[in-house]
């Protein structure tokens, strides 16, 4: 065979097997996968649990990308509570919302773990997503199944125990009234004193009650009689409004000025002179009284 010849069938063959290794390819989707965007999402975590590269990645049970990588930083755990690096491949039509938190979910039969992610509390549609450049760090503590079962256990047992003491505290409590119950039984002061107090509760019920009904009564009497005092009351009501109808005239002539009173109220002169009238007469009446005083003392023969 010529040599042209050979390497053309060469040639052929390569082809070929190019062709059927593409066709294998897109078939189980490793070329599919590599031909679509993706970005890296790095989670420091404070442990694996299993996880590995080709790992799968979820958000909230959707498939959404793979582990690239995982890693260990050999650091004290007291100043860095998250040496595990893992790295996650996530398709580039999702967007994973900021505050992303990260848990792991191992098979209790075989399989391998998953890296589950979840949509924080309280994200809306449009809000803040994690970088795309590589950038985007989710920190995450990982707890393995048995660590979760003993919180939880741990959780329910301190309710259980919670529980306990509050009926240990009622039972006191209870055991504390029977014992008071027990001492007010067996005091006859206590009982002699109880039934004075309800004897005296039924005493006073029956005297309100027997009150009630006298008042009634009295209002029943009065209701019937009230024609008879509005008769008696008026002629009464009558002299009362004539009287001080009378005094309302008075007071209006004394304001007004007409009469003598109120000419004394109206004008200050005519008060000023009675005044002094009056005192002249005053002076003049002691004149004379000394004057007949004198012709008593002196015997003028005047007779009085």
């Amino acid at each position: 065979m010529k040599e042209s010849t050979r390497n053309f069938a060469t040639g052929i063959v390569a082809i070929i097997a190019l062709t059927g290794l593409a066709f294998l390819l897109l078939l189980f989707g490793d070329l599919n996968n590599s031909m679509k965007s993706t970005y890296l999402v790095e989670i420091r975590a404070n442990q694996a649990l299993g996880l590995r590269h080709g790992s799968p990645v979820t958000l909230v049970g959707v498939p959404v990308g793979t582990i690239e990588s995982v890693a260990v930083l050999l650091e004290n755990p007291l100043t860095n509570p998250h040496p595990v690096r893992v790295t996650a491949r996530i398709a580039g039509s999702i967007d994973l919302p900021e505050g992303t938190r990260a848990t792991v979910t191992n098979s209790l039969i075989g399989g391998t773990a998953r890296l589950d992610l979840s949509i924080p509390v309280g994200y809306t549609t449009g809000g803040p997503t994690l970088a795309r450049d590589g950038n985007a760090v989710v920190e995450a503590t990982f707890e393995a199944m048995e660590e979760r079962v003993t919180r939880l256990i741990s959780e329910k047992l301190e309710s259980f125990d919670s529980a306990s003491r509050a009926v240990t505290s009622l039972a006191q409590d209870v055991q504390k009234l029977a014992g008071e119950a027990q001492r007010w039984l067996g005091d006859e002061q206590l009982r002699a004193d109880a039934k004075s107090a309800v004897w005296k509760a039924q005493n006073l019920i029956e005297q309100a009650a027997t009150t009630m009904m006298a008042l009634t009564e009295a209002a029943r009497g009065i209701q019937g009689n009230a024609n008879t005092i509005t008769i008696s009351l008026q002629p009464v009501l009558d002299q009362i409004s004539t009287t001080l109808a009378q005094i309302e005239t008075l007071t209006k002539t004394a304001t007004d000025g007409t009469g003598t009173v109120g000419q004394l109220m109206k004008n200050p002169d005519l008060y000023n002179a009675l005044l002094d009238s009056a005192a002249r007469l005053k002076r003049a009446l002691g004149e004379v009284e000394l004057l007949m005083q004198k012709i008593r003392a002196e015997g003028l023969g005047v007779k009085f």
